[in-house]
């Protein structure tokens, strides 16, 4: 089994409609909230690039691994397409997202050990919220994946405020 196929078996196809829906209904159910987040990866393409397909798979079969080590027994971790994943908490408070939220950028701002590489990556995290963000699968989505585009022009404008400083003498 190549690290394509083990990618789409150990982190399962994400179908938001039906995992949202279940988990709305659940916290419709008990009066409960939950949330989305939608997780991009920062400099993921150059490791494609550099290293190839092959360490880009097993790259990405790390990332799954490590976001769930990242989040709670109940919570749902699945890879959304290309470099991009959802974590789906369920019954979860503000200070369980931002708990989960943080773990993961720590997590992240260690290198990853690849094939021999170790692989700095950033993540990009949007958050929504159920039901104050939106009250169906497709707005939690959209939601959520416009405000990781805002957390990713953040840091990339952190990014270059950072290059732009001199050194110290």
């Amino acid at each position: 089994m190549d690290e394509a196929e083990r990618l789409n078996e150990e982190t399962r196809t994400f179908r938001p409609t039906n995992e949202l829906r279940s988990a709305m209904t659940r916290a419709q159910e008990g009066s409960e909230s939950g949330a989305l987040l939608y997780v991009d990866l920062d400099r993921f393409k150059p490791v494609n690039d550099e290293f190839g397909h092959e360490t880009g798979d097993a790259l990405l079969v790390a990332v799954a691994e490590r976001l769930d080590r990242c989040t709670r027994d109940t919570d749902i971790v699945a890879r959304l397409g290309g470099d991009e994943f959802a974590v789906l908490l369920v019954c979860a408070e503000a200070e369980d997202i931002e708990r989960v939220a943080e773990r993961i950028v720590a997590a992240f701002s260690e290198p990853i050990a690849i094939d021999g590489h170790r692989l700095h990556l950033g993540v990009s995290i949007g958050r929504s919220v159920y039901p104050l963000d939106a009250e169906d699968a497709d707005g939690l989505l959209r939601h959520a994946d416009a405000a990781m585009f805002v957390d990713k022009r953040v840091h990339k404008a952190e990014r270059l405020v950072l290059q732009q400083r001199p050194a110290a003498a």
